[in-house]
């Protein structure tokens, strides 16, 4: 058996390959069923970090050591003129051939290869990315010592460094928090990195026992020696870093650097703005997330300052070989649109292509003013689109200008907070937002060959996703009688936003703001957006929490019964009309996860658990709604 090391066992890496050839990277990555690995091995935020430290007058070339199944090597290639993707593992490098050609990618250079000796010449990158690849140097030689190694490895990378050239390391924190609540270190043992090297070594001999098998949480059969995978503090990179020669360092936090979404320079300040941002719109939904939100907001920025740097979940390292011309740094341009801010925090949209970039320009912990910008300079049109459509239903006034190749807007923040979908008055004014941007973009009736053709689609996505028999005569059943309904009825076409959710839905003083437009389309029936709206209110700690609001017990389903009856009435839409589509909705917003190109969106299993929870309750909840 060839080397072999990964989040999977080798022959499902195989197996990925081989689907990948025949279907498509898209497909093999999301039907084979892996919690979450369309993500990691798709989405194209993974190389968000790259904002940072882009410099604009040197995108030449770039390594990415360690590619893994090239999520970074893919979006590096829409940045850099050549991109060399270095990897050892022989399936992860065929899975990145295929998708490379698939997508059209004929400026990656792909490369088998160790990473202590870089077989490329000196001063050639202008880039080199280690991407939790640092932790995982001690495996090379066992007979060596693990930091003595890290830094004969970095020294070889600042090699093949250009003067001036970047370096950028993904990596954990020894002293993450998450460590001292049992998360698993590289070694595959909890509290392996908190220890004194040698109290690890001990219990890996002890404890770190493979029989030679692959396990997931060990990444590989080999048994170890000793305690191999170092990581360091925020102090001790900055040190091995000096070692290696390297100069410059700018750190910065992030929650989890394989998807570096959110990011800040290590203030305090940043960090405290994202937990407030958090907690004001909603999106710290389970219990354990709202209690480490609550605590981490009884610190001041000037404490975070103090202990965040010794505790933080990931940091994005950035260093600099000495030398090279004046750098022109995207990233310091976007800033300097700002006035007095005093920091920043820099927050992903989606995962695709088409996707955007935030900026949160602060000033004292308050944001003052948003910048954004598409992801990759070849998809902005996009952007460009959404932003007029920001400005036109908001009535805001948006600035343009121009960085590098890139357009780039800028935007007041929005204050207020996120509708709350335990209010009634919040419900109250979206439904109202929503029935007035219809009847403003009214254009004529819905075209029934075009509706029963979109439905033949839904069908027909709907068998290939293997449901249970039960669950696919339900749902098909569904979309016939929504289908002949329409049929009988006449509907007005209108536009739809897309993605009306309350996170999307900002309130401030009962004025409606609605933001995150990349969804929009022109001519569509009236029945998307609101239905979206009110089975995403309906979720949030559990689906048994979903369940009860649709069956009609949940403490959702009093002010969901009130906006039904106000939709219905003042569209003078049949309520049995309205109930028939809630099946062509879940199916469509799962259905736009598989066919869009461009992996805007990617969790693909609770959309898929919705579907298979309405289908035994629809009958139920069908007749609470419609009575």
């Amino acid at each position: 058996m060839s080397y072999y090391w990964g989040e999977i066992p080798q022959d499902k890496a195989r197996q990925i390959v081989e689907v990948a050839k025949r279907i498509g990277y898209q497909n093999a990555a999301n039907f084979l069923g892996v919690n979450r690995l369309n993500e990691y091995i798709l989405a194209y935020d993974r190389a968000d970090w790259l904002f940072d430290c882009l410099n604009l007058k040197g995108r030449d070339k770039a390594l990415d050591i360690g590619s893994g199944w090239g999520a970074n090597s893919i979006s590096l290639s829409y940045q850099f003129d050549d991109v060399y993707s270095l990897e050892l593992v022989k399936e992860r490098l065929e899975f990145q051939k295929v998708r490379a050609k698939q997508e059209g990618r004929t400026n990656i250079k792909f490369i088998q290869s160790d990473w202590l000796t870089l077989p490329f010449p000196d001063n050639f990158f202008d880039l080199v990315v280690v991407n939790g690849v640092l932790e995982w140097i001690g495996l090379s030689d066992f007979n060596k010592n693990p930091k003595e190694l890290q830094i004969k490895f970095l020294q070889e990378v600042k090699r093949v460094l250009k003067p001036g050239g970047v370096l950028y390391i993904g990596i954990e924190n020894r002293f993450a928090f998450f460590f001292f609540f049992g998360a698993i270190d590289h070694s595959g043992l909890p509290f392996t990195s908190l220890m004194p090297r040698r109290l690890a070594s001990v219990l890996v001999r002890k404890f770190r026992n493979t029989g030679g098998k692959y396990e997931d949480t060990k990444r590989m059969g080999l048994d170890w020696s000793d305690y191999r995978t170092y990581t360091y503090s925020y102090w001790g990179y900055q040190n091995i870093m000096k070692e290696a020669g390297f100069f410059g360092f700018k750190i910065y936090w992030t929650l989890n650097y394989n998807s570096p979404s959110e990011a800040g320079p290590m203030d305090g300040e940043s960090f405290s703005f994202l937990l407030n941002f958090l907690r004001m719109h909603d999106f710290s939904v389970t219990i354990t997330s709202k209690i480490a939100t609550k605590l981490a907001l009884l610190f001041r920025p000037r404490l975070l300052r103090v202990f965040f740097p010794i505790f933080a979940p990931s940091f994005l390292i950035y260093a600099n070989k000495e030398g090279g011309s004046k750098k022109d740094l995207f990233e310091s341009r976007v800033l300097s649109l700002g006035k007095k801010q005093t920091s920043f925090l820099r927050r992903s949209g989606t995962h695709g292509l088409t996707s955007k970039i935030n900026y949160f320009l602060l000033e004292n912990g308050q944001a003052k003013s948003v910048v954004k910008f598409a992801r990759f300079s070849q998809f902005q049109e996009s952007l460009v689109r959404e932003e007029a459509l920001v400005a036109k239903w908001n009535g805001m006034n948006i600035k343009k200008t121009k960085v590098g190749d890139r357009d780039v807007f800028l935007e007041p923040y929005l204050k207020g907070h996120t509708c709350r979908s335990l209010s009634l008055e919040d419900n109250e004014l979206a439904v109202s937002w929503l029935l007035e941007f219809q009847t403003k973009t009214e254009s004529g009736l819905v075209d029934s060959r075009i509706f029963e053709k979109e439905m033949s689609n839904a069908v027909g996505f709907l068998r290939s996703q293997n449901f249970t028999d039960k669950v696919e005569k339900i749902v098909a059943s569904d979309l016939a009688l929504f289908t002949k309904k329409m049929g009988e009825t006449k509907i007005k076409k209108v536009a739809s936003h897309g993605d009306f959710v309350k996170t999307n839905i900002i309130i401030d003083n009962k004025k409606i703001y609605v933001i995150d437009w990349e969804f929009f389309e022109k001519e569509k029936d009236p029945f998307f957006d609101f239905i979206f709206f009110i089975i995403n209110n309906s979720r949030r700690e559990s689906w048994d929490y979903f369940r009860e609001n649709l069956k009609g017990v949940g403490v959702y389903s009093k002010i969901m019964k009130t906006i039904w009856g106000y939709f219905c009435d003042t569209k003078k839409i049949n309520k049995d009309l309205l109930a028939e589509s809630i099946s062509f909705v879940m199916l469509k917003a799962l259905m736009r996860r598989f066919i869009d190109k461009d992996s805007r969106h990617m969790d693909i299993s609770p959309y898929k658990d919705m579907v298979n929870i309405w289908s035994e309750i629809s009958k139920e909840s069908k007749f609470w709604l419609t009575r």
